[in-house]
């Protein structure tokens, strides 16, 4: 099994390639809280104005929006816009490919059309930090009354730990927001 840090190289190395211009990698220096993680919760559903339980269709929004509250506060290292697919129990998710990344960067989306791919984050130390996962995967489980003050819908941890707890492995695609435009994910107004 490759490790995630080599996956995650990979991607950024594919960006560059693409020309989608990934930030610079860094070393770590403010290792994520638990608290700090769920103050940036907090703060993308008051900035987003929906509750967390509406996170899970706009993966590239929330986590796009998860990144400027992070920069505004600076409580925490910068993490990294992270695009992939998670395989859940050993199964892909969204059926994320290069070929489908590189179709939607090529051609952009259609209104209401949707990429096969996930967005989360991913910080220098390679914690994942994930708002929208947990909230789908608890609606399919029917697990729909979900505690507001808990963290239950919230997915971070190094990956190692997501898939041996979990069963959740990360695959990063590509790395860096520039590819949320260009795609169509993200409209520039956001900005």
């Amino acid at each position: 099994m490759v490790e995630y840090r080599t996956l995650f190289l990979n991607a950024h190395a594919k960006s560059l390639k693409w020309d989608l211009q990934p930030p610079d990698l860094r070393r770590p220096e403010r290792i994520p809280s638990r608290a700090a993680l769920l103050s940036c919760r907090n703060r993308v559903e008051t900035a987003m104005a929906t509750s967390f339980r509406g996170f899970s269709a706009q993966c590239g929004a929330v986590h796009f929006c998860a990144i400027q509250q992070i920069y505004s506060t600076r409580e925490i290292d910068m993490p990294y816009v992270t695009i992939g697919d998670v395989l859940v129990r050993g199964k892909p998710r969204y059926g994320a490919s290069y070929q489908k990344l590189k179709q939607a960067k090529r051609h952009g989306l259609g209104k209401n059309e949707n990429i096969d791919c996930h967005v989360w984050l991913t910080f220098p130390d390679m914690t994942i930090f994930d708002l929208t996962l947990g909230v789908g995967l608890a609606y399919e489980r029917e697990k729909v009354l979900v505690d507001e003050q808990k963290d239950c819908c919230v997915i971070w941890g190094k990956p190692e730990e997501l898939l041996k707890k979990n069963g959740l492995d990360y695959r990063p695609y590509l790395v860096g927001h520039l590819f949320l435009f260009q795609s169509g994910m993200l409209e520039p107004t956001i900005l």
